[in-house]
């Protein structure tokens, strides 16, 4: 189905004068097609790759006492922690030594690290290190880029798949099988921040928004839900002119749509899109 032939369609039902008035129309026919997309749902499968550096925690939680110096060997190409409390950190590599002073509660420090070294903390008060991670590669030569270890990271399908609409099943494997240890939580992906891998993720998606620039251009509805997009156009055309009508024919899309759920063989149409998330 085209937009014109929406048009022919909604017109044919005694709309001319609305038809006319392409902002309302349009307004109504994508709200139309939202409304279709939710009764009968249109899956997505996206891939995510889980990228970044090899992590290793090299402490979860240090805690310093006044006059105590702490020494710890790590090995890797970058680091990064948080502090709290007032001390002193130095970081000695085989380039030499660069020393971090500890002056503020919940401070972030990162640097970039060459192969094997220690770090140093030492201090005349009381402080504390937590999340101290080491990772094994670099992705940029900027010191921002490094990454903050935490237990979890966090993904939103919403920055990544802009027809995301709600998922539809748990996060699978390339084999079907499902990853326990990544889960969906509050509309969010939450996986282990050491996880490196991919996972496949069903979703429902949301539909192309109807282009008046494009008449001619196929509307995103599948075959079984396209005559049920002029009649439910056509109730929300006349919301505010004349509710009986709308009621009617939103009447006339609630029968055919439960005829459709329970007769229809076909199965929900499902696109398969690859995308890389980081």
């Amino acid at each position: 189905m085209t937009l014109n032939e929406l048009k022919n369609d909604v017109a044919r039902l005694g709309f001319e004068s609305y038809v006319e008035d392409d902002e309302l129309f349009i307004a109504s026919a994508n709200r139309a097609l939202s409304l279709i997309y939710v009764d009968r749902p249109v899956s997505n499968t996206a891939r995510l790759t889980f990228d970044g550096p090899r992590t290793t925690l090299v402490k979860e939680f240090i805690e310093h006492k006044s006059e105590e110096v702490i020494t710890i060997p790590f090995s890797g190409r970058s680091l990064s922690f948080r502090s709290s409390g007032k001390g002193t950190c130095v970081i000695t590599d085989r380039t030499g030594s660069n020393t971090v002073p500890l002056t503020n509660d919940g401070q972030l420090t990162k640097q970039f690290v060459y192969g094997e070294g220690t770090i140093v903390l030492s201090g005349d008060f009381y402080f504390t290190v937590s999340n101290l991670a080491v990772f094994d590669s670099i992705t940029s030569n900027n010191t921002p880029d490094i990454p903050e270890y935490t237990p979890e990271r966090e993904l939103t399908p919403e920055e990544y798949c802009d027809d995301f609409r709600a998922f539809s099943g748990r996060p699978c494997d390339k084999n079907g099988y499902p990853v326990d240890c990544v889960r969906l939580r509050d509309g969010r992906i939450v996986a282990p921040f050491s996880y490196r891998d991919e996972i496949y993720l069903t979703y429902y998606r949301t539909p192309q928004k109807i282009d008046p620039d494009r008449p001619e251009g196929v509307i995103d509805v599948s075959e079984e839900c396209a005559p049920m997009l002029p009649l439910l156009t056509a109730s929300f055309l006349w919301l505010d002119e004349d509710a009986a009508k709308a009621q009617y024919y939103m009447s006339l899309y609630r029968d055919l749509m439960a005829n459709v759920k329970r007769f229809s063989t076909n199965r929900i149409d499902t696109e398969y899109r690859v995308n890389g998330w980081a």
